[in-house]
């Protein structure tokens, strides 16, 4: 082979993946699994450092892997991800091992980290440590680096020292307690793998690689002698089971299925101890495994592997719901590759074949560029039929990079068994596209092929599979359309060519075609074809041919299009029954630049015309070539001058090419048209135009109305406006049309009952000699007579008061009054009102609506609503409004005490419910002594005013205690004063301190110095007598009176 494909999609899909998943940062090397995940998965990174070394074995450096920021050879690209693995994914707790095979700490890899190298899980697990210690040998074997063989050993001490469960036995998935108590098959085959392959390493210590060999071998025993793993059952024995429980320290299968990924380790592992032991027994249990794959887990009606069986074989799911992963068939890929290595069995070699055309075929990414194609890795699974379901099309870097291992080792492998210069023919194909024989060829490929051998250019005998997958691509993603598989034999001495089936391309894009061929003495063949279907069109302009395309022609004329007719094609009305001759012009082109112009036109393609007469029979049918400039060009004509022939001619156009006169690679895709072409009598409608946007229920609708006569008489005829909603139809009878144009403007009444705010269709209809001619239709938009707007409803009103409620009224009509009714509906508390009135066309108002309250009602809040009302018709705008007195005393503040002959302030605070102002007399009153007292003021309009009124209580001074005081409030009006408000108040009188001094203080400090006179002045009378009446008799005690006693006795006054 050249430069083998399969080397080809292997250094794309690693190039692509290294522009898309490798984060070229500082400090943060290392792939993600996906575009759009974030994380950095150990397991990942090894899987694409073993593919870029494996790639690198292949080319040496001379080979660069693209990348935006620098050209980085594959040895660079190694030790940047080694580095990354060694720095940041190493766990940061070792293990101690201290035992009679070796004492040493040592670290494992953890399973992730974030993108930016932040948060790295305290998580290790077994298939991330197994593949470190698989993938760290291989870089050893390939380079000699002893800093690869010190990692994978340490790996491998850590892993058995962590993950082997001493107890039970065979090895946990992670070193998080809770998970140790399930096996994962799969991980431990893994596990297995890399001990046989320490096992085969010899600069490791002698003890480690036996006791290496010694794990995989009791691990590899636990499997295949528990029953429930090895599958015993005689209806549906053999395989391996994925998942197990330990119940009491036994390995115990609660719920388990048998998976191809699992399967195809299993194989890997019996293939390692073959390879060691040379035991045969390894060796034939690989060759059931695989066939019990193949007739199981492999879809032999639509190819490749199944991701899982139930424990019976049978599918977990019905074929609807059936996933194929690409992982799962790249691990089957791998194993059949190795069977095929220790082999040479042709059959299996044809087996791996099969998986990788499956592989390649289906799951694989393309870009086109430059009639180039470009592999962009492969997507992540497919249904059951191998469509890829778009919203889970993501390419996952686990299968990319194990499906690039295999694409190099099998190429190794191939070229080694079969490579001879001279000797051994391969396989070629000779390849071509044609365009079905029958119509529509532009939408039906033929493929025709045979195959050859490169030598002697004679035809293999040979088997040959195509797949051919149709691909469109819509907002960047590219769909699968369909998919064919043809299935094909090859005799050397018989047929020597194969003509494929019809395959109809109309909907896809690219058309992707992969030859799959083998026979029993060469390398199979494995090609790929891309077919572009450019897609066409005859509604585009064309290279300045014509303006439009397709177009009407009378007398050397292009004729203009009138409107659009069914939804988006043109209606052309200009010929004459029996007198015209009709041409047709198109123009057929690619919508895609080939030739460096705007649209390239497609010569030599067929136009078919396809010309219904107006009651569906055919009239034309006519194929055309088209010219070097892509147009095609039919007459017909002129028609019969019977009233058949009088209506419209539907024109069908149907231009196909298949491949191109350059390159059969490029496809031109069908382009279909239609046209309308009008024949009668030459007198028709040429336009119907509204001279209003809209019109109103009961309102007339006027449009002008042009008609043309392209005969040569003038014509008599009759014209009808109509429709559903138009009760008074606008009617012409035998109204003449001259030769040519003739504009008349068509009135129509509109019912008052139509329901409003929609369009209806008003229908202008052309009759001759009562013969319909043709009709135009409008669509009229209807609104309501008039839209009432509310602009303001008071929400309180007084007793007694008078209040309004605006409303505004816009008449829509533009040629007739409206007239309407507004009423007020509150029976509980305000007057009824009905007003009826009339506004002129187009005309609006305003209308105040009095609002009043009705006599002896309570006060409190209602609810009503005010009505418009027209024709059958009406709008309600609901309130609520609050009835009031019309004024209302609040607060009255009294003297608790009065007192007499002194004047004191009384406060009334009175709020006016009113619209408008008020004038008040506030008086105070009482019982005898007080005097009247009176204050008059203004209130404004819905406002509050406090009275101080004073008081003044006048009468003898030994009037007092509890009195009487009244409170009136009057509404002083032109009809006079209306009292309002009246009330009896109470206070206490007290006499004042003037009456207290004069009729108690004064007089009582005359009496009692009255008295002490007299009493004062009776003593000394009484002492007088006594003296007459006994002599006096001198004592020594009054000798010795005092100067003092005699002086004031002498000096007291006399009583009188």
């Amino acid at each position: 082979r050249k430069f083998p494909i399969y080397i080809q999609i292997a250094h794309d899909t690693l190039a692509w993946l290294t522009d898309n998943f490798f984060t070229d940062e500082a400090y943060a090397d290392g792939y993600l699994p996906r575009i759009d995940l974030n994380n950095k998965f150990a397991f990942n990174n090894f899987m694409i450092l073993e593919s870029i070394s494996s790639l690198y074995q292949l080319m040496e450096p001379i080979i660069y892997i693209p990348n935006w920021y620098a050209n980085y050879t594959y040895d660079v690209f190694i030790d940047r991800v080694y580095n990354f693995l060694n720095i940041n994914l190493r766990a940061n707790q070792s293990v101690y091992i201290n035992n009679s095979i070796v004492e040493a700490n040592v670290t494992g890899f953890i399973a992730w980290c974030d993108r930016d190298l932040k948060n790295p899980i305290n998580e290790t697990r077994l298939v991330d440590n197994s593949l470190a210690v698989l993938t760290l040998l291989e870089l050893y074997n390939q380079t000699g680096n002893s800093e690869y063989l010190r990692r994978a050993n340490e790996s491998w001490l850590y892993l058995n020292a962590t993950f082997w469960d001493p107890v039970n036995n065979g090895y946990m998935p992670t070193n998080k307690s809770d998970t140790n108590q399930t096996r994962d098959i799969a991980g431990n085959f893994l596990a297995i793998l890399a001990a046989l392959q320490i096992n085969q390493t010899n600069l490791i210590n002698l003890n480690i690689t036996q006791n290496a060999f010694k794990m995989a071998n009791e691990t590899f025993y636990l499997i295949n002698s528990t029953k429930e793993i090895w599958d015993t059952n005689a209806s549906h024995e053999g395989g391996y089971l994925t998942l197990v429980e330990l119940v009491e320290g036994a390995w115990n299968l609660t719920f388990s299925y048998k998976d191809t990924q699992t399967n195809a380790l299993g194989l890997l592992s019996l293939l390692k101890f073959y390879e060691i032991t040379n035991d045969t027994a390894f060796l034939n249990q690989s060759k059931l495994l695989a066939n019990l794959m193949f007739k199981y887990l492999w879809d032999s009606n639509d190819t490749g592997f199944y991701i899982n069986a139930l424990a019976n074989w049978s599918s977990f799911h019905p074929d609807e719901q059936i996933i194929k992963y690409s992982l799962s068939n790249a691990w089957a890929l791998l194993a059949f590759i190795e069977l095929y290595k220790i082999t040479q069995n042709s059959t299996i070699y044809y087996q791996a074949e099969k998986i990788m055309n499956y592989i390649n075929s289906f799951y694989i990414n393309f870009q086109f560029k430059d009639e180039i194609i470009y592999f962009l890795g492969y997507r992540d699974n497919a249904n059951k039929t191998n469509f890829i379901r778009p919203q889970f099309s993501y390419s996952i870097l686990d299968s990319n990079a194990l499906l690039i291992k295999c694409l190099v080792k099998f190429f190794n492998l191939i070229n080694s068994t079969y490579w001879n210069d001279t000797t051994t023919p391969w396989l070629t194909d000779d390849t071509d596209f044609i365009p079905g024989t029958d119509p529509p060829n532009g939408e039906i490929m033929n493929v025709t092929l045979s195959l050859k051998y490169n030598l002697t250019d004679n035809i293999a005998d040979a088997n040959v599979t195509l797949n051919i997958i149709g691909l469109d691509t819509v907002e960047g993603i590219t769909y699968q359309t369909f998919i064919y598989r043809v299935n094909a034999s090859f005799n050397s001495s018989g047929n020597n060519l194969y003509i494929g089936e019809f395959i109809n391309i109309s909907t896809a894009e690219n058309i992707i075609i992969c030859i799959f061929g083998i026979n029993t003495s060469s390398p199979a063949l494995w090609n790929i074809y891309r077919v572009e279907r450019l897609e066409t069109s005859l509604d585009h302009d064309l290279l300045d041919v014509f303006v439009t395309s397709p177009i009407a022609i009378k007398n050397k004329k292009i004729l203009p299009d009138y409107e659009i007719y069914e939804g988006n094609h043109y209606r052309w009305k200009e010929f004459i029954i029996g007198d015209d001759r009709i041409t047709i012009n198109v123009s057929y082109g690619s919508v895609d630049s080939i030739l460096g112009q705007p649209v390239t036109p497609i010569p030599d393609a067929k136009v078919n015309f396809e010309i219904l007469n107006p009651d569906g029979s055919l009239y034309v049918n006519r194929t055309i070539i088209t010219t070097k400039n892509g147009i095609a060009t039919i007459s017909f004509g002129p028609t019969r001058d019977v009233d058949e022939a009088i209506g419209i001619y539907n024109v069908t156009i149907i231009a196909e090419r298949g491949p191109s006169n350059t390159d059969p690679k490029i496809w031109y895709a069908r382009a279909v048209t239609k046209m309308y072409i009008q024949v009668g009598l030459g007198i028709y409608i040429v336009s119907v135009k509204n001279l209003t946007d809209f019109t109103a229920q009961g309102d007339l609708f006027q449009c002008n109305l042009t008609l043309k006569n392209d005969g040569n008489d003038p014509k008599n005829v009759t014209i009808i406006a109509h429709g559903d909603v138009f009760i008074e139809n606008s009617t012409f009878t035998n109204y003449t049309m001259n030769v040519g144009y003739s504009k008349l403007i068509v009135l129509v009444k509109v019912d008052e009952r139509t329901i409003p705010d929609r369009s209806y269709n008003l229908i202008v209809n052309l009759i001759f000699q009562q013969k319909y001619i043709n009709n135009e239709t409008r669509l009229v938009p209807v609104k309501n007579s008039t839209y009432p707007e509310r602009m303001g409803i008071p929400t309180q009103i007084a007793e007694g008061d008078l209040r309004y409620a605006i409303i505004k009224v816009k008449n829509q009509k533009f040629l007739v009054d409206l007239n309407f009714t507004l009423e007020v509906f509150l029976p509980e508390a305000l007057n009824y009102v009905q007003m009826n009135e009339t506004l002129s066309q187009n005309a609006e108002s305003y209308f105040y609506i009095p609002l009043s309250v009705k006599d002896l009602i309570p006060y409190g809040q209602y609810s009503g609503k005010i009505k418009v009302s027209w024709v059958n018709y009406s709008l309600d705008y609901y309130f609520t409004i609050r009835v009031t007195p019309d004024l209302e005393v609040g607060s009255i503040v009294t003297p608790f005490k009065l007192y007499q002959d002194q004047t004191t302030l009384l406060t009334v605070e009175i709020e006016n419910y009113r619209s408008t102002p008020v004038r008040i007399l506030v008086g105070v009153l009482g019982t005898d002594g007080f005097q009247p007292m009176f204050i008059s003021s203004h209130i404004d309009a819905f406002a509050s005013k406090t009275f101080a009124v004073p008081c003044l209580f006048r009468t003898l001074p030994w009037d007092i205690g509890l009195k009487y005081l009244q409170i009136q409030v009057y509404l002083i009006s032109d009809n006079g004063m209306e009292l309002k408000y009246s009330r009896i108040y109470m206070t206490t009188v007290i006499m004042s301190i003037p009456n207290i001094l004069l009729l108690y203080v004064l007089p009582s400090i005359s009496i009692i110095i009255i008295l002490v006179l007299i009493l004062n002045r009776v003593r000394k009378i009484k002492e007088v007598e006594k003296k007459k009446l006994v002599p006096e008799t001198p004592t020594k005690k009054k000798e010795e009176e005092s100067d003092s006693e005699k002086s004031r006795r002498k000096k007291a006054p006399s009583v009188f």
